[in-house]
């Protein structure tokens, strides 16, 4: 590397006078003024004795290089602005609000940082190179440099190169590097100007140095500077699960009355988001033509998606966390009671992606046990509170030709939803998926360190089985209540009623889905399917169905 840099050390600048800049031919920055705007001359700020040394000897520093002259009578006129950088240093920039505020904005597509920091990720090695003075190498249009005119304590001066600060200088600049680097762009190549993420050979994760500029311990004192920190936080967001419900506070505040509406639910948020990102996940790259997992979670107020890969049977590497927030047309129909017909009409539209759909097996995966822990979690609660409360797990069992499957419907504390469909990858009869469906949701509700359930199931026999009051006669019966019995002693508080059918509707609905053959006109489509053994290995011939279903009461008692 030294040898290369060494035979072609002229192609480097060493100081201002070494950059020839851009012919104009090539590139130039144009203005653009409104016509009908009228010039403003901003009035000469006075500044400390230090600071004016500071501001003149950078300015000397500009002649010299050809990037400014001097100017007379100019129609625009702004000050000059010493900002301290990190080192302890000052910058001498140019306050162009007002001109800025005259021109058109440019479109040119800017290209997307997310998608540019995935190129780069995986690579064994990375080049990092930046332009020196980039911006000062491209002229400013002939017609537009007196407009650039600000003022000193000494002189007044505009520039001939295009300077920072002016708005739209940043598509300028990315536009002459797109058309330079156009045939190695995506291949060798990315331009761009990146700061906050931390491309590494295992994948991308948020930089928690550069995010402490993000993440600050003042809370935001308007309106404005709370839409500037949520805009910085969601430039992070695929890096923390259901980052939506997360800022949901935020959200809130800012419709409410900005600042003025910042609460402890807002700050609590704000807390639980800094400590992710002092802690962030490495994210893993694509690999062409390996297949994908997503798992996909609903709260009341959005829809969180974690998007990872499987290198091996036991390990799971994230790609990315999106989080959507739901409007209320689309939060209605999720929460209708009967979806049956919707659902598989979306089934159908989706199968034309070759999208395979499974159930979540286990919570063996760290990426699906923190995915689900994170679900268990809202910004504006306690966890540890949240856990000795009571939740709701309302299950049931579809038997049929076609197929078995189970519906579960888990409700938190505070509201929020959990519903879950799994076809059952063997036979079973309707009494042993009513159990299977109350053995899926106990581990369910395990996983998501649950203390005190409420468990609801429209199975009457089920149901006294485990409330003692019936008596198992058939050996294999025998065996799932003590299974249930004991996965039941790992909660500190339960109970087990039965409800009407008409009340387990919607848990009904999702295992009629998984258990139903595909419509016969149309695509063919997945589902739900659960390819385990089932809870309890056959050892003893299954218990007949009775004429009644799994809802009549065994003959005596």
């Amino acid at each position: 590397m030294q040898n290369i840099l060494r035979q072609n050390h002229d192609i480097f600048t060493w100081a201002h006078s070494d950059m020839k800049g851009i012919h104009p031919s090539i590139a130039s920055h144009r203005l653009n003024v409104f016509s009908t705007v009228i010039p403003v001359r901003q009035k000469i700020r006075r500044f400390h004795p230090n600071r004016q040394k500071v501001i003149q000897n950078e300015i000397d520093k500009l002649p010299e290089s050809g990037f400014i002259r001097e100017v007379a009578y100019p129609d625009w006129l702004a000050n000059v602005v010493v900002v301290p950088k990190k080192e302890g240093k000052w910058r001498v920039c140019v306050d162009y609000t007002n001109l800025n505020n005259a021109c058109p904005k440019d479109s040119f597509p800017l290209p997307r940082i997310d998608q540019i920091v995935d190129y780069t990720s995986g690579q064994g090695m990375l080049s990092f190179l930046d332009a020196f003075a980039g911006y000062h190498q491209i002229p400013m249009s002939s017609d537009d440099e007196e407009k650039t005119a600000f003022i000193t304590p000494h002189d007044l001066y505009c520039y001939k190169v295009m300077p920072f600060g002016l708005k739209n200088a940043g598509t300028t600049y990315q536009r002459l590097m797109t058309k330079i680097f156009k045939p190695l762009i995506g291949h060798t190549v990315e331009c761009w100007q990146i700061s906050g993420i931390y491309g590494q050979p295992k994948g991308n994760r948020s930089q928690p140095e550069s995010s402490q500029g993000s993440h600050g311990n003042t809370p935001p004192r308007n309106k404005k500077e709370l839409q500037r920190l949520t805009g910085k936080l969601v430039a992070l967001g695929h890096f923390i699960a259901h980052f939506t419900d997360e800022l949901r506070p935020f959200f809130l505040a800012i419709q409410k009355a900005g600042a003025h509406g910042w609460t402890d639910s807002c700050q609590n948020a704000f807390e639980n988001i800094k400590h992710c990102l002092m802690q962030p996940p490495i994210l893993s790259s694509l690999i062409p033509n390996e297949k994908l997992y997503m798992y996909l979670a609903v709260s009341e107020w959005a829809i969180s998606v974690v998007l990872f890969r499987c290198p091996s049977p036991k390990k799971q590497k994230p790609i990315y966390y999106v989080s959507r927030a739901l409007a209320d047309p689309l939060r209605n129909i999720l929460h209708k009671p009967d979806l049956t017909g919707r659902m598989l009409q979306w089934a159908i539209e989706l199968s034309e992606f070759g999208i395979e759909f499974q159930p979540r097996l286990s919570m063996k995966g760290q990426v699906m046990a923190d995915f689900m822990l994170e679900y268990s979690r809202r910004p504006s609660q306690h966890h540890e509170s949240r856990k000795q409360e009571w939740w709701t797990l309302r299950v049931d069992g579809a038997s049929r030709s076609s197929g078995s499957g189970i519906g579960l419907l888990l409700q938190s504390p505070t509201g929020e939803h959990l519903e879950q469909a799994i076809r059952l990858g063997f036979s079973a009869s309707n009494n042993e998926v009513e159990y299977e469906a109350i053995l899926s949701g106990l581990d369910l509700t395990l996983a998501l360190s649950v203390s005190k359930l409420r468990i609801y199931n429209d199975s009457q026999l089920v149901v006294r089985h485990v409330q003692k009051e019936y008596e198992a006669k058939d050996a294999r019966m025998a065996r799932y209540l003590a299974k249930v019995r004991n996965t039941l002693q790992q909660f500190t508080e339960w109970t087990i009623e039965k409800i009407k059918r008409a009340d387990n509707r919607r848990a009904d609905a999702l295992a009629g889905i998984v258990a139903s053959p595909p419509p016969s006109a149309g695509p063919s489509h997945p589902l739900p399917h659960a390819g385990g053994p089932p809870s309890i290995p056959p050892g003893s011939s299954p218990q007949p169905n009775q004429p009644g279903g799994p809802h009549s009461p065994p003959s005596g008692g």
